[in-house]
């Protein structure tokens, strides 16, 4: 997919010209395909499965796993440090369980500030059983790819786990 090097939209068509800023596409642009790989859309995830030994992967798939299963990061985040693959899990896990903890605390504080008003309550319970299923959905994601040797990062939070 080819994207313009001068403001970054995407092009359309054949690519010969960007509709955003009317910019002539260049094919011999080396700097193309690396803004494209930059500029993911939100939410997507980056699969970095190529850069782990099969070895790895295939030893430390249930350390993997552990990594998703809420505080459980820690096992394989302390006990198997020479692992990259237990060790990129493991940092996906942290955040993901970071994340559910800062939700938690937030719709907790406001569900007992907010409850006394009956739709506000309602709503506010609607919306954490929501949030709920959307963090079982990554932990499935999760898990899903470990079993099958990916070190793909989740989607939304994985881009967090660089920072780590």
């Amino acid at each position: 997919m080819p994207f313009c090097t001068k403001c970054g939209a995407q092009f359309e068509g054949n690519g010969a010209l960007c509709f955003s800023c009317k910019t002539q596409a260049n094919q011999n642009d080396p700097f193309k395909e690396s803004y494209a790989k930059s500029t993911g859309a939100f939410g997507t995830a980056e699969d970095y499965t190529e850069s782990f030994e099969p070895r790895d992967i295939q030893e430390h798939k249930g350390m993997g796993v552990l990594a998703y299963l809420g505080i459980l990061f820690i096992v394989p985040y302390f006990t198997a440090q020479k692992s990259r693959f237990s060790q990129f899990h493991a940092k996906q896990g942290m955040i993901l369980f970071l994340f559910e903890v800062v939700i938690n605390l937030i719709m907790a504080t406001l569900r007992s500030l907010l409850s006394w008003i009956r739709p506000i309550g309602f709503l506010l319970v609607f919306l954490h059983a929501l949030l709920g299923l959307a963090i079982l959905a990554l932990i499935v994601i999760g898990i899903s790819n470990v079993l099958q040797g990916k070190a793909k990062e989740l989607p939304f939070l994985g881009k967090l786990t660089k920072k780590l």
